[in-house]
Order: C-alpha cells, then sequence, then structure tokens
C-alpha cells in the first residue's frame, strides 16, 4: 500500500509504525527503572504520521518528575529563627521600654512630692528644708528647672539669716563661728557683698585674739594656732597670720629643747649646765615661768652640794680628831632639815671631842704624845 492510501484510509497502518511505538515504550520502561539522579532529562523520540514518514523526524525533551523537598532545610529553619528572635527582641524592648515608663512615672511623682515639701517648707520661713528638698530633685525630672528657681529663692532667703546670725556671734566674741558661717554665704546671694565686707575686719579681730592668747601665761599655743587657722585664705591678713603661727612654733620648739637639756642636766647631777640651757630661754610669760623653776631647781642643787661637802669635811675633821675643823665646817650649814639635825650632831660630837683632848692633855704628865690627836 503507497504512502497515499495510508492517509486516505485512516484505519489501515502500517507495521514499521508499530514496532516503532513498542520501541519507544521499551526505552520508556528502562528509563524509568534508573535512578532519579542517574536519569537525566528524558529524550522520546515521536514517530510521524504515515502522511509525514517522507519529513524529518523531531526530538521532544521532556523533563523527570520532581523528587520531593527533604525534610530539613537550614535556609528554611535560618529564616524561621531570625524571625522568633526578632520577635523575641521585640517583646523585650516593648517590655524594658514599659518598666523604663513606669520607673520615670514613679520618679517623677517622687519628685514632685519634693517640690511639693520644698514650697511648704517656704511657706513654714524653713528654708534649709526647703534647700534640702528642692536638691532632691533630678536633673533629669520635667520639675528640675522650677526646683532650680524654688532653691534660689530659698538660698537667698536663707543666706539673710546667716548674715544675721553672724552678727550675733561677732558681737558675743564668737568670730571663727562668725567668719565660717559668712563664708558658706553663696556669691549669688543678695547679702554676699556683706558677707564679703564682714569677713576681713574679723579676720584682724582674730589675729589680735591670736596674738594675745598666744602670750598668756598658760601657754596658750594651741589656742592661738586655732584662732589663726580660722583665718580664711582670701582676707589681706591670712599671709601675716601664717608667718605669725610658723614664728611661734619655732619659738615654742626651742624653748622646749632648752627646757628638756636643763632638766636632763639636773637629773645628771650638773646644776650648772642646767642653768645655762635655762637662760637661753626666750623671753615669754610661759617660759620664763618654766625659766625660774629652772633657775631655782639649780640654786637648790648647788646648795645642796655645797652643804654635802660641808657635811663631809667635818666627818672629815672628826675623824682626824680635829674637832676645831669639824666645828668650823659644820657651822656652815643651815639651820634648816635635814641639814640642821646633822649641823647639831656635828657640833656635840666635836665638843665631846675637844673636852676629851684637853683632859688629856691636863693629866698626861708630860705625856702628851699619848693624848689621842697628838
Amino acid at each position: 500500500m503507497s504512502p497515499q492510501k495510508s492517509l486516505l484510509n485512516p484505519s489501515v497502518s502500517s507495521s514499521p509504525p508499530k514496532k516503532a511505538r513498542t520501541a519507544n515504550s521499551s526505552r520508556d520502561q528502562m528509563f524509568l527503572e534508573q535512578p532519579a539522579s542517574a536519569r537525566g532529562p528524558r529524550t522520546v523520540k515521536e514517530k510521524a504520521p504515515a502522511s509525514l514518514a517522507s519529513k524529518p523526524q523531531t526530538l521532544v525533551q521532556v523533563s523527570p518528575p520532581a523528587s520531593p523537598a527533604p525534610w530539613f532545610q537550614p535556609n528554611r529553619v535560618l529564616g524561621v529563627a531570625l524571625a522568633l528572635g526578632t520577635g523575641v527582641l521585640t517583646m523585650a524592648a516593648i517590655i524594658y521600654g514599659l518598666t523604663q515608663w513606669r520607673d520615670w512615672t514613679a520618679q517623677e511623682r517622687g519628685h514632685q512630692t519634693m517640690l511639693e515639701q520644698a514650697y511648704e517648707s517656704r511657706s513654714r520661713q524653713d528654708y534649709q528644708a526647703c534647700l534640702t528638698a528642692a536638691t532632691q530633685i533630678s536633673i533629669y525630672s520635667r520639675l528640675y528647672s522650677e526646683a532650680r528657681t524654688l532653691q534660689a529663692d530659698c538660698a537667698n532667703a536663707q543666706a539673710g539669716i546667716d548674715i544675721q546670725r553672724s552678727y550675733r556671734l561677732a558681737a558675743d566674741g564668737d568670730l571663727q563661728a562668725a567668719i565660717a558661717l559668712a563664708t558658706n554665704i553663696d556669691a549669688s546671694a543678695d547679702v554676699y557683698p556683706d558677707a564679703q565686707q564682714a569677713i576681713p575686719a574679723w579676720s584682724q579681730q582674730l589675729l589680735t585674739a591670736a596674738q594675745r592668747d598666744y602670750w598668756q601665761p598658760t601657754g596658750s599655743l594651741e589656742t592661738a594656732l586655732a584662732t589663726l587657722a580660722a583665718i580664711p585664705e582670701t582676707t589681706d591678713v591670712y599671709i601675716q597670720a601664717q608667718q605669725q603661727a610658723e614664728e611661734w612654733q619655732a619659738d615654742w620648739s626651742r624653748n622646749q629643747d632648752r627646757w628638756q637639756a636643763a632638766q636632763a642636766a639636773l637629773s645628771q647631777g650638773e646644776p650648772a649646765i642646767a642653768r645655762q640651757e635655762a637662760l637661753q630661754i626666750s623671753a615669754h610669760p610661759y617660759w620664763q615661768q618654766q625659766q625660774e623653776q629652772l633657775l631655782n631647781q639649780a640654786q637648790q642643787q648647788e646648795q645642796e652640794q655645797q652643804y654635802e661637802s660641808y657635811w663631809q669635811a667635818a666627818q672629815q675633821g672628826l675623824a682626824q680628831n680635829q674637832p676645831e675643823a669639824a666645828l668650823a665646817a659644820a657651822q656652815n650649814l643651815p639651820d634648816v632639815p635635814p641639814w640642821s639635825d646633822r649641823k647639831q650632831a656635828i657640833i656635840q660630837q666635836a665638843e665631846t671631842q675637844a673636852r676629851r683632848n684637853a683632859f688629856c692633855r691636863g693629866f698626861s704628865m708630860g705625856l702628851l704624845s699619848q693624848c689621842p690627836g697628838r
């Protein structure tokens, strides 16, 4: 049968196409039995109709069926984790913001209470309590500006009270307290110029008081130095006060050294050296008293040493059977205890010894050499 007949009668088919389909089916079965990874793209060569058998055959490329997605996909898990993390951070930020807002609100309520207390204290003219309450309001509070204004008003009012108190203290003679109170007055206060004018005058009075304390016979060096220390550095008399303090301390230290040296000499039985050290003490009412005591002690020690030498000479006269020499030495002893008792004992012993010697010479019958003392 010719090709044209085949086209006119579709029921008639040639055997070669059937064989071709059988061959194609076998190839399809073999392709499906291979692993998916080894198959690659499937190429099917279709058989052209009989009417087109004379034309070249066309190859149609068929993709293999898609394999199922694996259960673990890193990119998808990473995306989910990032989404969860972002959500957690967002929630934490919201919670933190709410907490900060709650704390700030609580602080503002506390600041409002403090401000009300400051106003109440000012109405009672308790300006120190007003300052205490106003200064506790934070700089980050919305009430800070108002608190600063109130604080300045209370500080100015308190300064007026302080300057009046300082005047009263100075009038009562408590210059140190007056200067200390006036020095703490803030420069923004209305009475600040008054305080700055009063402080130098009070400082000069302090210097005079310190000089008076130093030259007291009671030895008030520490009191004088404390008075000088109360003079502010900003005054004109401050340098003079410091120089005065250094001079007093040096002079006091020298006198202390001389006094200790004199005491050491007395303890060693050297009154002459003690007198020499005492005479080098400077002329200060307190140290003049100490000097006089040292000189008296040195004189007494010298007298004691002299009396001791007289006593020793009298004892030696008696030992050598020379009552006249013993009596002469004993006459130099004072009539005060304990030397008065010793003096009488020496005189009695010397007189007894003299009578015994006279009796011996009177009845010796020319043997005077056998009498004591011959």
